[in-house]
């Protein structure tokens, strides 16, 4: 409704697709649930598709070691247009999308950012400082008790 009348096209809302990833979105759908459902996913396909690619001619990221792919997400890119002007749309269309406030949904989300945090973490060698860090305070606990 923003764009239809910043434009002065309010009564051709019916003229109007918005397309996010590739996929032309219902004009009713949260743009919350277009985010989570369906640029994230497409933002991380791609990574992914890019990896492998990378991997498979044996490029590599800087200092020799394969780049992380779990930077974050780019804002999400919404194109509108009018319908119509260059023929059919061939573009997938999407007029619902499952309800992000459900449990089972919202915790299958949580599992997933835990896991990529996770990966995040141990592939910049966190994982390893935090053991380290961990082993030289008890040892300082250790020899400060003896001590005493």
């Amino acid at each position: 409704e923003k764009i239809c009348s910043d434009l002065n096209l309010a009564e051709a809302m019916d003229l109007i697709e918005l397309l996010v990833a590739d996929h032309i979105v219902g004009l009713d759908l949260q743009v919350s649930e277009v985010h989570d459902q369906i640029w994230v996913p497409s933002i991380l396909a791609r990574r992914e598709n890019l990896a492998e690619q990378a991997a498979a001619e044996g490029v590599q990221g800087r200092d020799g070691v394969a780049e992380d792919r779990s930077e974050a997400v780019p804002p999400m890119t919404v194109i509108f247009r009018l319908a119509g002007v260059d023929g059919e749309a061939t573009e997938d269309r999407v007029e619902s999308l499952v309800d992000a406030s459900s449990d089972g949904a919202e915790a299958q989300r949580q599992v997933k950012r835990r896991k990529a945090l996770c990966q995040a973490f141990n592939a910049c060698g966190g994982a390893a400082v935090t053991v380290a860090e961990l082993e030289l305070a008890l040892s300082e606990r250790r020899e400060g008790s003896q001590e005493v």
